[in-house]
């Protein structure tokens, strides 16, 4: 029998498409748990990048400045060069007001968000004292008379906080003569 005809069977086709389906199959995992990790890493480079220009602006602005009031560890008032400047954490953001107090914070009045969304926990500031020889804190006994300022700031995607100090009211402080 001749044949005339060239091209693949029903058969072959059948077994190529097989093959293809299985080796499919075993890398989709892969193909899967790659993308995810590309979404996750995108993420938590988003929330780094949030939290590095908040802890700056934070940092920035408390540094040397007054404590005016404070609202527990999630919010602080101070007095700066330009004025009176609060900031808090509520609902998993940061925000940043000005001409208001602490407490007025939480209201969101005259305040803007600095960050998403991110936050994991609610507690923001510390509050601590040079010791006697001024070189071990000590949890200041009145918040608004503490030395340094603390910032411990805990994103969803990360598992340990980013945390700085901040020295305030330089001039009221015996240790910086």
């Amino acid at each position: 029998m001749k044949r005339g005809k060239s091209g693949f069977t029903l058969f072959e086709v059948i077994i190529t498409l097989t093959i293809i389906g299985v080796l499919f199959a075993a890398t989709a995992p892969l193909l899967r748990s790659a993308i995810e990790s590309y979404f996750l890493a995108r993420d938590m480079s988003d929330e780094l990048m949030q939290i590095n220009i908040a802890m700056e602006r934070m940092t920035r602005e408390i540094r040397g400045s007054e404590i005016h009031s404070v609202e527990g560890n999630t919010a602080l008032s101070v007095y700066t060069e330009a004025g009176l400047v609060c900031f808090v954490s509520e609902g998993g953001r940061i925000y940043r007001g000005e001409n208001a107090s602490a407490s007025d914070c939480f209201g969101h009045i005259n305040s803007v968000p600095l960050t998403s969304s991110i936050l994991s926990h609610g507690e923001l500031f510390g509050y601590f004292d040079f010791g006697s020889d001024c070189g071990d804190l000590v949890i200041s006994s009145d918040p608004t008379d503490a030395n340094v300022v603390t910032l411990a700031i805990q994103a969803s995607t990360y598992s340990n906080p980013f945390r700085t100090a901040v020295y305030v009211q330089l001039e009221a402080n015996s240790c910086f003569e």
